[in-house]
């Protein structure tokens, strides 16, 4: 039996208010949600602070989560060559920009500008609480 990801979504929404899960779901049936839910885990990690520090590339106290930079207004990764991407904390919505030359940054801070947020690494005094 093969369960659609909309499907495994419904089941996963009305599964607190089902008594139990139908007999006629067998456990190769009930396998997607439990890959859904490890996901979803594994996702919640991915973008939870995971350590914070002084950092000496950016001279700050700094919260990283597994790769990302974190603080109150976004999760970031900046790359080689100018290209960063950001979830935006404030506004609800990600932005990247790749780059095909080496450059700063200053074009992706514009485009940042534009949209409302900042890309400026913010020390820990503004940052999440790290987690114990």
């Amino acid at each position: 039996m093969t369960v659609s990801p909309q499907a495994s979504a419904r089941l996963l929404a009305e599964a607190p208010k089902l008594p139990s899960l139908p007999s006629a779901v067998t456990a190769k049936g009930i396998a997607p949600l439990r890959l859904h839910d490890q996901a979803f885990r594994l996702h919640t990690e991915l973008l939870a602070p995971q350590v914070t520090d002084y950092d000496e590339v950016f001279g700050t106290e700094i919260t990283w989560t597994l790769g990302f930079v974190r603080d109150k207004g976004k999760i970031a990764k900046g790359g080689i060559g100018g290209s960063v991407a950001w979830w935006s904390l404030r506004h609800h919505h990600a932005c990247a920009y790749l780059t095909r030359r080496l450059d700063d940054h200053s074009r992706a801070a514009e485009i940042a500008a534009a949209l409302g947020d900042d890309l400026t690494v913010v020390g820990e005094d503004s940052a999440f609480e790290p987690r114990p």
